[in-house]
């Protein structure tokens, strides 16, 4: 290795120390429940949409993993979620979507999230990415395996410009920035996730302009949340008592039955539905034959529902267990 090499090599060791250094003391700041500068929630939301942009509209994931429903603002809940796992460092997570609205902290919820999913980066073997003037732009490689979110119905700016998010940050924040930044990151969460190739898991539900799994691979993620179509059932659609589809109560999505459930489970080789979206009062529930479950991890909801929380563990084998909470 020549001189200027040795010292390129050791300028890009000294930045990619700083940099996980800045993330580990941002991870501190975070986890204390600490707002970060917009100029660091601006570096984070980069790091990640690099991370997500290779991670495509289906995530294929491995057991065993913990995965969570609805967190919605609720920071201190999310807090005890984590205080649950023992060894929640090096857990694989998967959460389901809906990280803002309606709860008072949605900055602080997200931006851990998404620092958490970061830092897993750091975690990883690394390659650099040179720009044309040979100059280290930034440190990124295989994407993080073991800590995923998935978009919810509230990811969009249609929907967080309603139910509180875009408040919350022009109140702590001064300005619409922030949220713009972190509207423009929700467009690069992926869609869904199957686990162990037996376990579809999305944020809402079925529609029946689905017939595939890969259908969903080449949806246009890369947009708002419509309010019609197939990317707009598998964000909103919620389980029906009835069989086929019917129109949904909300006035977006559709309601699906068990023998939806039963013949798109068939089709695509599968054994479970898990899903979130819902208000669970025992912060879960097991319907269409046991070939559904709704999971719900924000306890007393907008602090007046009394429901419980959970999260569920799937082991090696696909066995699952609910772990439940009340607010903290």
């Amino acid at each position: 290795m020549s001189k200027s090499q040795t010292k390129k090599s050791e300028e890009s060791n000294t930045e990619l120390n700083n940099e996980t250094i800045l993330l580990d003391q941002q991870l501190t700041d975070l986890f204390e429940q600490e707002i970060l500068p917009e100029n660091e929630v601006d570096q984070i939301c980069q790091l990640a949409e690099d991370i997500f942009l290779k991670e495509g509209n289906i995530l294929y994931l491995n057991s065993p993993i913990v995965v969570c429903g609805d967190t919605h603002g609720q920071f201190n809940d999310l807090q005890t979620i984590f205080t649950k796992i023992s060894n929640y460092r090096t857990t694989k997570f998967l959460f389901l979507g809906d990280y803002v609205d309606r709860g008072e902290y949605s900055i602080e919820t997200i931006t851990l999230l998404v620092a958490l999913k970061g830092k897993r980066l750091f975690q990883n073997e690394m390659i650099w990415v040179i720009n044309s003037q040979q100059k280290v732009n930034n440190a990124f490689v295989r994407y993080p395996d073991n800590f995923f979110l998935l978009r919810g119905n509230h990811e969009s700016k249609q929907v967080s410009k309603m139910y509180g998010f875009y408040d919350e940050c022009i109140k702590k924040y001064g300005s619409a920035s922030v949220w713009k930044t972190y509207c423009n990151l929700f467009e690069y969460l992926p869609i869904t996730a199957i686990i162990d190739n037996q376990i579809f898991a999305i944020h809402g539900g079925l529609s029946p302009n689905l017939k595939t799994i890969e259908q969903i691979q080449n949806l246009d993620r890369f947009r708002d949340i419509p309010n019609f179509g197939l990317l707009c059932d598998l964000m909103w659609s919620d389980p029906g008592e009835t069989n086929g589809f019917s129109e949904n109560t909300r006035g977006v999505g559709c309601t699906f039955g068990q023998d939806v459930t039963k013949k798109f489970l068939k089709k695509n080789n599968m054994e479970l539905i898990l899903r979130a979206h819902q208000l669970q009062m025992e912060g879960y529930s097991i319907k269409h034959n046991k070939k559904l479950i709704t999971i719900f991890s924000a306890p007393n909801y907008q602090s007046q529902l009394n429901n419980l929380g959970a999260f569920m563990k799937i082991d090696e084998n696909l066995s699952h267990s609910f772990v439940q909470f009340r607010k903290k």
